[in-house]
């Protein structure tokens, strides 16, 4: 699926619990997660990645400002990092389910 490109200002910026706390944005009735930043000289860097991202068929948006440009997968389709979860096993002792990985990394 091709990416929407919009103008950063026209989103609405928020920070959601997964593990840590990541950047998120509503754009369209849309939740966004942040998968990655890149400077406004990376730019076919940044299309290339939100190119992979999609490839699966999921919602993709970049934003853009006068510094960044930021790739952004829809939450509904996928997180794109996993979470630091905290479990009970069967004995009641706390494991953790997953490795936290940075979100919205700068390239």
């Amino acid at each position: 699926m091709l990416p929407v490109i919009v103008v950063e200002s026209l989103v609405s910026p928020f920070k959601f619990w997964h593990g840590n706390i990541h950047s998120g944005m509503l754009y369209r009735n849309d939740f966004f997660a942040c998968v990655q930043q890149f400077s406004v000289d990376d730019r076919s860097r940044a299309y290339a990645r939100a190119i992979e991202e999609g490839k699966p068929g999921y919602k993709v948006c970049i934003t853009v400002s006068k510094t960044t440009y930021t790739v952004w997968v829809e939450m509904r389709s996928r997180l794109p990092y996993p979470a630091n979860d905290t479990v009970l096993g069967p004995s009641g002792d706390s494991a953790i389910v997953d490795e936290p990985v940075e979100s919205c990394v700068t390239a």
